[in-house]
């Protein structure tokens, strides 16, 4: 009986993301979109290819490799993690990003989970990566935390890091400050 319910709410759970998602994945609007952001995001990062053009300064510097007669896509991040990296820091930063993405998927993947909480982190993770090629959340700060946390979890999980308690240490106080 258990499993039904399960498999029940499982199945409720893909419908709603369904209902939610696929009109945005499959509107033309959001697709012309994302394909200008991403053709100005180019034009600017090809600027300075190998370092970027630092990062805060692309939605300026998307807005003024627009193509003329064209409508400049104002918009703070480029809906594309891989593309934003390569638009703020260049080959170099790119290169580097998926060096740090290749370092933890071999040493927090879910293959190297002990737990099913550590997988599910790590599934997580990689839905995350993933969805990154389509949207960026990581301007929203409770975005960030919640793969802070996940990595963390993933990472004790697979034994490459270990969690343990701080030893309480006697504070020396300067004199004059009273206790």
């Amino acid at each position: 009986m258990r499993s039904i319910g399960l498999t029940l709410l499982a199945a409720v759970g893909l419908a709603a993301v369904l209902v939610v998602v696929t009109p945005r994945l499959t509107a033309v609007t959001s697709l012309v979109y994302r394909a200008s952001l991403w053709r100005d995001t180019l034009a600017a990062w090809s600027s300075d290819p190998l370092f970027g053009i630092g990062p805060g300064f692309m939605p300026y510097a998307r807005q003024a490799a627009a193509p003329d007669f064209t409508f400049p896509v104002r918009q703070p991040h480029s809906h594309n993690l891989p593309l934003g990296v390569l638009g703020d820091a260049g080959l170099i930063g790119l290169g580097l990003a998926l060096v740090l993405v290749a370092a933890i998927a071999w040493f927090a993947g879910p293959w190297r989970a002990r737990t099913r909480t550590g997988r599910a982190a790590g599934y997580v993770l990689l839905g995350l990566a993933v969805g990154g090629l389509f949207e960026d959340l990581t301007f929203e700060p409770d975005f960030n935390l919640l793969a802070i946390a996940l990595l963390a979890v993933a990472l004790a999980d697979a034994g490459v890091v270990e969690w343990r308690p701080l030893r309480r240490r006697a504070v020396l106080l300067p004199a004059g400050i009273a206790g």
